[in-house]
């Protein structure tokens, strides 16, 4: 069964090299999905904005320069194109910074703040992200995992009576569903272990 935290490695960043931006254009720039081209433009842009003020491209301000346009009140009125964008470039963030449990912990924070301003009609371009941020409700570290669960809060709760509220509590529910599962089928291969180990030790005995 599939690991429900498995990431995919060749996406991660060093960050001790300081410079998250060059490190995932250097992973984005070739792919030709549309998804990776849009994250490219964004990424491009950031870099611009952050080199005219100066400042070091860190994952602080790269978060703060993808924040700043959704803390304003008129972000309910941004364009799908735009907050689609916003959405492919924090994915990109959240593979990115997978082993790096401080800054994964921030870019979870973001993701917060992103989808708890999710609306019903832009469900379709968000579940994929959703659905990244739901993985990580089951990562090995706690911290992680409960700025994960914070986020998806602030996403069911976004919306709570809305018509797509029963998709992502199916959501959340398939997904503890896979987790119990996986679980499950780990202590099983426990006990079986250990039942192998007993038996080899009887006969040693018996010996």
């Amino acid at each position: 069964m599939e690991d429900p935290n498995d990431v995919n490695d060749d996406l991660q960043v060093d960050l001790s090299s300081g410079n998250i931006i060059t490190q995932l254009l250097s992973k984005h720039t070739n792919a030709s999905q549309p998804e990776s081209q849009q994250v490219v433009a964004v990424l491009r842009a950031l870099q611009e904005v952050l080199e005219s003020q100066g400042m070091n491209p860190s994952p602080t301000a790269v978060f703060a320069a993808i924040m700043t346009p959704l803390s304003q009140p008129e972000v309910h009125k941004r364009s799908s194109v735009e907050y689609e964008t916003v959405i492919q470039v924090m994915k990109a963030l959240l593979v990115a910074l997978a082993a790096s449990t401080s800054p994964l912990r921030a870019a979870l924070k973001c993701s917060g703040c992103v989808l708890r301003v999710v609306t019903a009609d832009q469900w379709d371009k968000t579940e994929a992200f959703f659905c990244e941020v739901l993985k990580m409700c089951s990562d090995h570290r706690p911290k992680v995992r409960k700025q994960a669960s914070a986020a998806i809060d602030l996403a069911l709760r976004a919306l709570e009576g809305t018509t797509v509220a029963d998709k992502a509590g199916r959501q959340v529910a398939a997904y503890g569903v896979q987790v119990l599962a996986a679980t499950g089928v780990a202590a099983q291969a426990r006990r079986g272990k250990k039942g192998a180990e007993l038996k080899a030790a009887e006969e040693l005995v018996e010996k």
